[in-house]
């Protein structure tokens, strides 16, 4: 791992535009039409390529290397190991087929927003963040999930486990559509159904953390509570307790205190159905139009595990938190009990923080501390634990069909295969899941693993600021209270309607 500094490793490349004429990406297909490549390399060094084409694995064509401080290393014929490239930055405004394993490690630089005037409206609303699971409820489409949210890069491939609120089985089945929505790529490597078994009479629900399973019985909106509209929060409505910023910090915290009636045992279990708001996305689309044309070296930076370009995302992560629950103790102490992470902007997702009551003759008073601007809360509801780490089951997909290019197996990849799945804006395919098994107590849970690039707008391009990015990448909490005044004139449910109006279909 490079230790060089900051600056270096995200330095606009010099050069590079003189190579290549990056012009607005308009269509999918045109993403296979390339003629010039920039080739960001696991060593820091990145190599400008004319004519560029892949060959048995390689990826050839004439230009330069430069080296991570920029410095031109050589020039001629290269021959680059696709095992050798972090990420690949295509210009689309010539007629050479790029191979879909380099369309798998792109960045597409300028990319327009198709015309879509939902994004035109603001950029900084643009739908994204990894791919999205339907399902088809009584005839009505309803978003289950979304996959590994913060995956942007290879080296933050991660698990995730949803659960699926609203899939009912079919003739002992299940169906699931998976999309790509985004200006994005999506690299999926397992997509699979858990099956949860509880005892009759209570409904499994996954911890805050980790793939543990309790079963929940009773479960019971708040008696009382204080806090801005916490009487929203009695049940998985969609009716969602929505803080608007307070215009000087993004990370500002705000706490909800509610009481349960007693629940007559000592082992109980908060259950939280939640999902971010859009500042998040807001917030970091703001950061790469101000990286502009040092946005791929940045993500580059990421697949290649580079700390100080990790250490970037991880301020943020610290410095907005999760939604922290604490419960009061008999003597008017509050006790920790867990921490909410971060669930994405889309779908609303519920899960479950047993802990033990000292007096379960008593009320139950739990407070919910998190940044205001950053939490959209639907549901919080205490339950009685009826059985603790229930076994799951793991279902395989069946593809029963897809719109998908040039792929033979597609449910081969998503089985923890070799080599993931690639999906590009537009695709999609339904997944079967045979569940013969499953009754009225059953939980079902997706498990995927993966991540995903984004596409770069040429309308970030415009914003290009070298000062705000330093900025941005070194110092979250400080860029946070910078841009409260600005996040504030934004009005939430705008940025939402912007927001979902363009996904792509």
């Amino acid at each position: 791992m490079n230790p060089r500094p900051l600056v270096f490793a995200l330095a606009l490349f010099v050069g590079a535009d003189a190579c290549s004429s990056v012009r607005a990406l308009t269509t999918v297909e045109a993403l296979q039409n390339t003629r010039a490549a920039r080739l960001h390399l696991r060593d820091g060094s990145v190599c400008v390529l004319e004519n560029a084409r892949l060959v048995s694995g390689q990826v050839v064509g004439y230009g330069a290397q430069y080296d991570a401080e920029r410095a031109l290393v050589r020039s001629g014929r290269f021959r680059v190991p696709v095992a050798s490239i972090d990420v690949v930055v295509v210009d689309v405004s010539a007629a050479q087929s790029v191979d879909r394993a380099m369309i798998g490690m792109a960045v597409v630089s300028g990319a327009s927003l198709i015309g879509t005037a939902a994004c035109l409206a603001n950029p900084k609303a643009c739908f994204g963040s990894c791919p999205t699971f339907y399902v088809t409820d009584h005839g009505r489409e309803r978003v289950q999930a979304e996959a590994f949210s913060t995956s942007i890069a290879r080296a933050l491939t991660a698990d995730d486990l949803d659960d699926l609120p609203d899939v009912s089985p079919h003739e002992g089945a299940v169906e699931i559509e998976m999309r790509n929505e985004a200006m994005e790529t999506h690299l999926t490597s397992r997509v699979a159904l858990r099956v949860v078994h509880g005892p009759p009479g209570s409904r499994p629900y996954r911890d805050f953390h980790r793939e543990r399973y309790d079963a929940l019985q009773l479960l019971r909106p708040a008696s009382s509570c204080e806090g801005e509209t916490c009487g929203l929060l009695g049940a998985r409505d969609g009716q969602e307790v929505v803080p608007p910023s307070d215009g000087r910090d993004l990370a500002a915290r705000t706490s909800m205190t509610l009481t349960f009636a007693p629940p007559h045992q000592a082992e109980v279990a908060l259950a939280l159905t939640a999902r971010n708001s859009l500042m998040n996305t807001w917030v970091f689309y703001h950061l790469l139009g101000a990286l502009g044309r040092d946005a791929p070296a940045y993500f580059a930076a990421l697949d290649r595990g580079d700390r100080e370009a990790l250490a970037s995302l991880d301020r943020y992560r610290e410095a907005l938190g999760g939604v922290d629950v604490a419960v009061r103790d008999p003597d008017g102490s509050w006790r920790a009990v867990d921490t909410l992470p971060y669930i994405g902007p889309i779908a609303r997702a519920t899960r479950a923080t047993r802990f033990t009551v000292r007096d379960p003759d008593a009320s139950v008073t739990v407070r919910l501390t998190f940044a205001r601007a950053h939490w959209r809360l639907d549901a919080a509801q205490l339950g009685a634990v009826v059985a603790r780490d229930l076994t799951a089951t793991t279902v395989w997909p069946t593809v029963t069909s897809h719109n998908l290019s040039r792929v033979d197996d597609p449910a081969a990849s998503l089985r923890d295969g070799e080599a993931p799945l690639v999906t590009l804006p537009g695709e999609h395919l339904t997944l079967r899941f045979d569940t013969p098994d499953a009754d009225a107590a059953t939980g079902f849970f997706l498990s995927t693993r993966g991540y995903y690039r984004e596409w770069l707008r040429d309308e970030w391009m415009r914003h290009e600021n070298r000062d705000e990015a330093r900025a941005a990448l070194t110092d979250a909490r400080a860029t946070l209270r910078a841009l409260a005044p600005a996040y504030a004139t934004e009005d939430e449910g705008r940025l939402r309607g912007l927001f979902e109006e363009s996904r792509i279909r």
